[in-house]
């Protein structure tokens, strides 16, 4: 009776145990793995997709298996998510894709951090996954692009600023100048090289490199773009690279010449002016008018007011004008020259054209001719005229006479 009832015992206990392994042996040969997350890698603060892959790689079935996400300090279920799903019955050699949206905190820590994931069914497995967290390749902007307008010949400080607006620290910062692509290569570097490198900013913060620009003597007056490279890696030693456009303003006064080209006279009354208008400056100026400003010395008879039109680099034009002078103490002509320059910026500006005006004596000393040809070489050729035209009537008449 004893021995029958040990004899029981033992396979009562066999079986048991027979259940027990493959309870175990089908909990064990559960698979947890990674398939992706998205977005890779995933900034602080930010939420990223996480799908697992459950797989059932035991010759039996696996029932009523859950699949719970542990949250930790840095990583958490998205709210309104469930941390805990139900897998059902995987059969054996398949497999069960879950995905679960997590929020990763701020002050993850970059680089590769675990995922605790907990299977449960009639044992319960544990496994992680791996998910990369990482800067934005768009946290490092140019805050300020600072420098004055160039005139060519000269030099000018360029001072570009930027500022990490990731929750990571950058390093080895590289900014490159890309001088060579600039239009008719019109900007060099009085000083130093076309690089410069910043060492570290940190996450927020701000740091700028400086450059000396000296533009071409012969560089038109308009805007020049310059392409800027920039390469910097984060804390991963992720290398990242950008490129920019800055803009350079290089800017020349224009120079004008205003002159007297001549006169018809030099005595007070009606006189024909023409002066000479030029640019002999390098920047050009477009729209340009002339004004002849009248006085109580003088009136503008005709051309007060002329279009000249476009003035290039050594261009030249002259205009005319009638001006009836009231007095021969008149020592200057007053213009007023309007015109836009190379950034439209609307110009006046007023010259004094120095005139000359004499009396009838002076006119005689100096052998001119006064206004309206009166001056002593009109009246000497009057006189000869004269002469000449009674000195043949007469020789006329006594001819006429003889005859008779």
């Amino acid at each position: 009776m004893n021995f029958t009832k040990k004899l029981l015992n033992i396979f009562m206990l066999i079986g048991l145990s027979l259940f027990i392994s493959n309870a175990v042996f089908a909990a064990g040969s559960l698979n947890l793995e990674l398939v992706g997350q998205t977005p890779d890698p995933v900034n602080p603060g930010s939420f990223v997709y996480v799908s697992v892959k459950i797989s059932n790689l035991g010759s039996d079935s696996v029932s009523n298996a859950r699949l719970s996400f542990d949250e930790t300090l840095n990583f958490k279920v998205a709210e309104g998510q469930d941390g805990s799903v139900t897998l059902g019955v995987i059969s054996e050699q398949n497999s069960v894709i879950k995905r679960f949206k997590i929020l990763v905190g701020n002050n993850a820590p970059l680089g590769l951090n675990s995922l605790k994931f907990i299977v449960t069914s009639s044992i319960v497995v544990e496994d992680t996954v791996d998910i990369l967290v990482g800067g934005s390749n768009v946290g490092l902007v140019t805050k300020s692009f600072s420098i004055d307008s160039v005139a060519p010949g000269s030099s000018s400080k360029l001072i570009i600023e930027f500022e990490n607006l990731n929750n990571n620290n950058l390093k080895d910062v590289i900014v490159s100048l890309n001088l060579d692509s600039v239009e008719d290569k019109v900007f060099s570097l009085a000083s130093g090289s076309n690089e410069r490198v910043i060492t570290r900013i940190n996450s927020r913060a701000t740091s700028s490199v400086e450059f000396d620009l000296i533009a071409s003597p012969d560089a038109s007056s308009k805007p020049y773009l310059i392409p800027i490279t920039i390469k910097y890696t984060d804390d991963l030693g992720v290398l990242y690279t950008k490129n920019i456009i800055g803009s350079v303003r290089i800017f020349s006064e224009p120079v004008l010449s205003l002159s007297l080209d001549s006169q018809e006279s030099f005595s007070k009354g009606k006189s024909k002016f023409t002066f000479a208008i030029a640019n002999p400056g390098t920047s050009s100026i477009k729209g340009t008018m002339v004004e002849v400003v009248g006085t109580e010395n003088y009136n503008v008879l005709s051309g007060l007011v002329q279009y000249v039109g476009d003035l290039n680099p050594d261009d030249f034009q002259t205009i005319q004008s009638d001006i009836f002078v009231k007095s021969e103490s008149l020592s200057s002509v007053k213009l007023k020259v309007t015109y836009l320059d190379s950034y439209n910026n609307k110009v006046e500006k007023f010259f004094d054209i120095p005139v000359s005006f004499y009396s009838e004596t002076e006119l005689a000393e100096l052998g001119l001719e006064g206004a309206n040809g009166s001056g002593s070489a009109g009246v000497a050729t009057y006189g000869i005229f004269l002469v000449l035209l009674i000195g043949t009537f007469y020789f006329g008449k006594t001819r006429g006479a003889k005859h008779k």
